[in-house]
C-alpha cells in the first residue's frame, strides 16, 4: 500500500491523484471489512479454519 500511494502521488496531479486516493482508501475499507466477515464465517468451522486461508498463496504461485 505503502508503494501504491507513493507511486499515486509521483505519476499523478490535482484531481486525478485525489480520485485514486480516494478509490485506495475505500477499497482499503471494503477489503478488510470483507476479510474480517469471510474470516469470522470460516471461525465458525472451528478456530484453526481461518489459517486455511493462508494456503491460498499457493495457488496463485504458478501465476506468479
Amino acid at each position: 500500500m505503502t508503494c501504491c500511494t507513493t507511486l499515486i502521488a509521483d505519476y499523478f496531479d490535482g484531481a486525478r491523484r485525489e480520485r485514486l486516493l480516494a478509490r485506495q482508501t475505500i477499497w482499503a475499507s471494503v477489503g478488510g471489512t470483507a476479510f474480517f466477515l469471510i474470516g469470522g464465517a470460516l471461525g465458525e468451522g472451528g478456530w484453526r479454519t481461518p489459517f486455511w486461508l493462508y494456503f491460498a498463496g499457493w495457488a496463485l504461485l504458478p501465476l506468479m
